[in-house]
């Protein structure tokens, strides 16, 4: 890529009112370093690792792609490789694209309308190799489409900011963004950071042999943390087979030691007697250690199912207390049950530890049920607060203790939702023909919350009921400002009230436009009074 200017993560934080938008309070911006840095690969990792923990510490964020025309290349690579990352910096794009913003700039005029050409000739030029990347697709087909209707050409000279950060403000946020972003690294640092650790790999080799341990040691130390930083497979596979190397490389060092001691026992039966130790007596060393490590292990045998069985309740687990339930630990335990009951010796008390434990998760299920139930009677009254509603759907060993009902619940939740969304598409109707616009908000924000259920939906989405009536009612406050401002220069002060009326502030959007209208309603009396200060000049004069 081309040389980065942007060293860190440089956050701004930007005013809507400071600029003339009217979206919230304020927005934090964050320019974020280039990938491929140019300055080398420890830089980029760098950079990776600071972007990727920047961003998981956010409560949501809105990743825009600035896409400048000076860097993209003559192929078009330089895009290909930005979308590459893209795709690998999220788990699953599918459910995220939504809130990605494609912004393009440093455009030639003659070059703005080649935009969405160029995006399709990248499409028509790919392999079958680059196809099968769903992430990638799903990012290039997002860019594809939002480019198809209009893309987002930016002048940052002469373009409103305005108009730019309330469109940002307006698009999907990516929610507990901890949970969807990954530590990543670009392919060039990759191909960099294989080498150096290639390296490691013939540097052990070599301090191994000549017994060189505390510069094996100083090596693993640093093998170990890159594996722990950056979770490269291939640096694991490296660190956990030099383990294994370095515990045979000790056992034969301690078998060449013996067998010289062996080998000596004649000269020290002759020559040195009682003063030299006799080679049985590193067997017994050896022993004294074994006993010791069992010893230790039996005060602190915690796997011990008697123990288990006795500190595991089947009463107590009847009982309604499901503020927590760690569900990752809960699958390991399925899963450890599950190996145990494969020995013979294990079987009989492992089964009834799982059972215990499947139908604790039966009771849980039930719980899970009537909360559901409880929270969407709740986003339905619109009285839901900062409660946030997440359901676990990775835990597959979990599931199958309760595969029929969960298959029920989320069938029945499907429709709840859809039967819901269709009379709320209805009531959203009527409510914009009457023109009830305090109401059509109240519902906004229901349907808004709603939409963090979308991926139980398969067909019609909450989001998209959401964005159509954001978009209808902006144009209506837009509608009742324009007959606001034709009212007040009819002096038509019933039609101007009744529009007020309408226009209460009761977002930021009517807001916005209600003190615009307080200004030329103002501006509009100033001009009255000073016509019937001129008026009242003339009459006096005449009657003079």
């Amino acid at each position: 890529f081309a040389k980065s200017i942007t060293r860190c993560i440089t956050p701004v934080t930007v005013y809507f009112k400071d600029i003339g938008a009217y979206g919230q309070d304020s927005i934090i911006l964050c320019d974020s370093p280039g990938f491929g840095d140019t300055n080398g690969p420890e830089v980029d990792i760098a950079n990776g690792i600071a972007i990727v923990r920047a961003i998981r510490v956010c409560e949501s964020v809105k990743p825009v792609l600035l896409i400048s025309y000076t860097i993209i290349g003559d192929r078009y690579e330089v895009l290909k490789d930005l979308t590459y990352t893209l795709a690998r910096l999220i788990q699953n794009t599918k459910d995220q694209i939504k809130a990605f913003s494609f912004i393009f700039t440093k455009y030639p005029k003659n070059e703005k309308e080649t935009i969405h050409v160029s995006l399709e000739t990248i499409n028509n030029t790919l392999s079958d190799q680059e196809r099968s990347d769903t992430n990638f697709m799903d990012i290039l087909r997002d860019m594809f489409e939002t480019t198809k209707k209009n893309a987002c050409v930016l002048d940052p000279i002469k373009n409103d900011p305005s108009t730019i950060l309330d469109d940002l403000a307006d698009t999907t946020n990516i929610n507990h963004p901890e949970n969807v972003f990954q530590f990543f690294i670009t392919e060039k640092s990759k191909s960099i950071l294989d080498k150096q650790v290639t390296k490691y790999e013939l540097s052990i080799k070599s301090a191994t042999k000549r017994s060189k341990y505390s510069l094996v040691k100083y090596i693993l130390d640093q093998l170990k943390f890159l594996n722990e930083l950056l979770n490269q497979e291939s640096i694991e596979e490296i660190y956990i087979n030099y383990e294994t190397i370095l515990i045979d490389e000790e056992i034969k060092q301690y078998r060449t030691y013996f067998d010289h001691a062996n080998l000596v026992e004649d000269l020290r039966k002759t020559h040195l007697g009682n003063e030299a130790i006799h080679s049985c007596a590193y067997i017994e060393h050896l022993n004294g250690k074994v006993d010791n490590s069992v010893k230790n292990l039996q005060e602190k045998d915690i796997n011990d199912l008697s123990i288990k069985l006795n500190t595991f309740n089947l009463d107590k687990s009847n009982e309604p207390v499901y503020k927590a339930f760690d569900y990752y630990t809960v699958e390991k335990a399925l899963v450890y049950l599950d190996a145990c009951k494969t020995f013979f010796i294990l079987k009989n008390d492992s089964i009834l530890i799982l059972n215990c434990l499947e139908n604790y998760i039966r009771n849980y299920i039930n719980f899970i049920k009537d909360e559901i139930k409880g929270y969407f009677d709740i986003i339905k009254q619109n009285k839901i607060g900062n409660e946030n509603i997440e359901i676990k759907t990775t835990c597959n060993r979990i599931f199958s203790c309760f595969h029929r009902p969960i298959e029920t619940i989320i069938k029945d939740w499907n429709k709840l939702l859809s039967d819901y969304l269709n009379e709320l598409s209805e009531e959203m109707h009527k409510l914009y023909l009457t023109q009830s616009m305090e109401s059509l908000e109240n519902k906004l924000s229901i349907i808004k919350i709603l939409s963090n259920l979308d991926w139980f939906l398969k067909d019609k989405k909450y989001i998209d009921l959401y964005h159509k009536y954001q978009e209808k009612l902006l144009l209506q406050v837009h509608d009742i400002d324009k007959e606001i401002i034709v009212a007040i220069k009819n002096f038509d002060y019933e039609l101007l009230d009744d529009k007020m009326t309408a226009l209460r502030p009761s977002n930021k959007i009517e807001k916005h436009f209600y003190e615009k209208a307080k200004r030329s309603l103002s501006i509009g009396l100033n001009q009255l009074k000073e016509d019937t200060r001129g008026s009242t000049l003339v009459v006096t004069h005449h009657l003079e």
